[in-house]
């Protein structure tokens, strides 16, 4: 660790390095984080070995959230949250033994959505509006003894006011669409469809255009495409797209609807942006890294695309014992990251990296960090083999 202190000090980094946290959210068997309140106060996931819907505070830990009378299991899961984590999205098993799209409310406890477009027996809710009134999600058939998804996948909008509606697809033969993120004023849903009924196109929908496909970038015609994140502002869209050899790379897309095709870690395989600060600054997602393992990862315009890992190294923080690590939930300011991976225990536990603003490299110092990164990747492998 000397010649990694020397290494940092010659990147001329600010020599503000443990402002910098990692917090494992880790709950006696398992913990899963999926995502973090816009404010950065409440992370959102899963706990325990029965899967129980939890959110997670730095001043409590883990807390179980509510499930419905008389529910046959006590599993669900907790997707997003209001802009103060005071409203909370998900799914939960009804009495009739199926998941159905849930909200929970600290004054109200939890609320089952009701009756959503579409002829699927099972539904999820992805993601909420800034103040808790628009909630978006999918409806689905789901087959348990072939473990998947079957047919009728309906992309709906849910509101306090006027309850929900389905958003329609893309067209063209057998038709289905998912509804995975909503801008923070709730007017703008991204997702992805069939498109001439084999395709997945990343969408965009608002309620003056309806659903409409997102841009291809030259070279990448007739390419499939997925959105999973937009912006609080609605500025930035992020997700994936295919490559020729039928892989994927991270793409992320403007307010105009243009891709810009981000790629992948250098000799890596598949990577995904999953997710994205309120300014659509900072992204994150997950990889594969050029030793064939999942690790997550972290863009800005100055950086590109880097190991979350070797990022976190960068600044005195080593987490190269983890593996499998996703990156699935930030902040608006872009300063608090969540996610899960396994453990030095062998356990899927979640996480949570928590960065100062005067930590983050100023722009002079971008390149040194984006060069010492690359001598640091060398190391890590190195003391993991």
């Amino acid at each position: 660790m000397i010649g990694l202190a020397i290494l940092i000090s010659l990147m001329g980094l600010p020599q503000l390095v443990q402002a910098t946290d990692f917090t494992s959210l880790a709950f006696s068997s398992t913990s899963y984080a999926l995502g973090i309140s816009p404010d950065g106060s409440t992370v959102l996931g899963i706990e325990g070995s029965d899967w129980e819907s939890a959110i997670w505070k730095a001043s409590t830990g883990w807390s179980q959230l509510e499930t419905l009378p008389d529910a046959s299991s006590t599993m669900g899961g907790a997707y997003n949250a209001s802009s103060d984590g005071s409203i909370v999205v998900g799914y939960a098993c009804n009495a009739s033994g199926n998941y159905t799209a849930v909200r929970w409310t600290a004054a109200d406890g939890i609320q089952e959505l009701g009756d959503l477009p579409g002829a699927g027996s099972e539904s999820f809710a992805s993601a909420v509006s800034a103040d808790g009134s628009v909630v978006v999600g999918t409806s689905y058939n789901f087959d348990w003894d072939q473990d998947d998804y079957v047919a009728d996948e309906t992309a709906w909008m849910w509101t306090a006011s006027g309850g929900a509606q389905d958003l329609g697809d893309l067209g063209g033969g057998d038709t289905w669409a998912y509804a995975y993120d909503v801008s923070a004023d709730g007017s703008t849903v991204v997702g992805y469809s069939s498109f001439d009924g084999q395709d997945s196109d990343a969408f965009i929908w608002n309620a003056s255009d309806g659903m409409t496909a997102l841009g291809l970038a030259e070279g990448k015609e007739g390419m499939e495409t997925e959105a999973f994140g937009i912006s609080a502002d609605g500025s930035v869209v992020v997700g994936k797209v295919e490559t020729e050899s039928g892989g994927w790379e991270a793409a992320i897309w403007d307010a105009s609807g243009d891709m810009t095709v981000l790629g992948g870690l250098e000799g890596g395989g598949d990577a995904v942006a999953y997710t994205v600060s309120g300014d659509g600054s900072v992204i994150i997602g997950y990889a594969e890294n050029a030793d064939g393992d999942n690790t997550a990862i972290l863009w800005t315009e100055e950086l590109g695309i880097v190991d979350f890992v070797d990022y976190l190294l960068a600044f005195g923080i080593d987490i190269s014992e983890w593996d499998d690590l996703y990156a699935l939930g930030i902040s608006d300011d872009g300063l608090n990251i969540v996610g899960y991976g396994e453990d030095p225990n062998g356990d899927h536990q979640g996480w949570m990296v928590t960065l100062d603003a005067s930590s983050v490299p100023v722009p002079g110092a971008v390149w040194l960090l984006g060069s010492g990164l690359f001598g640091l990747m060398g190391i890590r492998r190195k003391m993991k083999n």
